[in-house]
């Protein structure tokens, strides 16, 4: 929606209507040719607020002869002329006003190129800084709490947009350690993925299944085989087959500090008789009372079912089991 402007109608008092309407507008002619002042090569421009800055009516003098570029500074409002365009080509950091053309005299044809900008603590429209494809529009140097519009280009292959480690702008760049896990080009349906060597970033095909049932097949049972005549469970024996075999008697300690859930099943591999038997806090129950494995080939499970203290794991054992 427009916002129309007092009519002017030939009357007495018509010019100050005309003045009225040119205060209303005034802040659009910051920076504008002050073609009254303006003489020679002497460019003059109006001042006003820009960029949260007040900017007084000044000058510019002109290079004869050649096309000068006028810009703004867009964290001071101060003007420039320079006959090269890298202030010019500088969106981020200046604004452009005028392309001159200067005779070696006088200004032989001009362009105007000024643009809507954002006043201090207010919207408004703003300089594009982007120069290229994929260019993106970030905040920049702040100046009396407004950020000027700088340009962020397009980063390389595979990089994501990020906050940088200061945690004071965003850039491109690649994350470490996570998000970049690869893995084969095809996989089974409802196998489980297993890491492949230490790296910590690819992925290989297992042969464990997992139904869209959740039903499980293709996993094995590891087996740890014991052929001493001692031998102490281990944290790492849960969910293990541990064979014991010895041509000797065997003793088999339950340690007091497996958690809660350990388990692991236990064969008699041999002639030497498995006596199972609880290490210092720790204690067995078997509903016969049981404590050893009943012979050669002989099979029992074996469970924490509880350790409230971390030094009082008590087991179940049941089983292919004898006194």
């Amino acid at each position: 929606m427009s916002t129309q402007l007092q009519p002017v109608y030939e009357a007495a008092g018509a010019n100050a209507i005309v003045n009225q309407n040119f205060q209303a507008v005034s802040p659009a002619g910051v920076f504008g040719m002050d073609a009254f002042s303006s003489s020679g090569l002497g460019w003059t421009y109006y001042g006003g607020r820009a960029f949260g800055n007040e900017v007084l009516p000044g000058g510019v003098t002109l290079a004869p002869s050649v096309t000068n570029y006028i810009v703004a500074d867009r964290s001071t409002g101060v003007v420039t002329a320079a006959t090269t365009t890298t202030n010019w080509n500088n969106t981020a950091g200046f604004m452009r006003l005028y392309s001159v053309v200067a005779s070696s005299d006088s200004v032989f044809s001009w362009a105007d190129y000024r643009e809507a900008y954002g006043a201090a603590a207010a919207g408004g429209g703003m300089a594009n800084p982007m120069t290229a494809v994929g260019d993106i529009i970030v905040g920049g140097t702040v100046t009396s709490g407004v950020a000027a519009p700088s340009r962020l280009g397009l980063g390389t292959a595979n990089q994501v947009l990020k906050v940088n480690s200061g945690g004071t702008a965003l850039e491109y760049g690649t994350l470490a350690g996570t998000g970049d896990v690869v893995g084969p080009a095809s996989s089974t349906d409802n196998t489980l993925p297993r890491f492949d060597g230490t790296g910590g970033k690819t992925l290989q095909a297992s042969g464990v299944v997992i139904s869209d049932a959740d039903a499980m097949s293709g996993y094995k049972g590891s087996v740890n085989r014991q052929t001493g005549t001692t031998y102490t469970l281990q944290a790492s024996d849960t969910g293990k087959i541990v064979e014991l075999a010895n041509a000797s008697a065997i003793t088999l300690t339950l340690p007091n500090d497996l958690p809660i859930g350990f388990t692991c099943t236990l064969v008699q591999d041999g002639a030497g008789q498995v006596a199972v038997t609880a290490a210092d806090g720790a204690s067995i129950k078997n509903r016969q009372s049981h404590t050893k494995l009943a012979g050669n080939g002989a099979m029992a499970g074996l469970y924490v079912s509880t350790n409230g203290s971390g030094t009082a794991a008590a087991y179940r054992f049941c089983g292919d089991t004898s006194t």
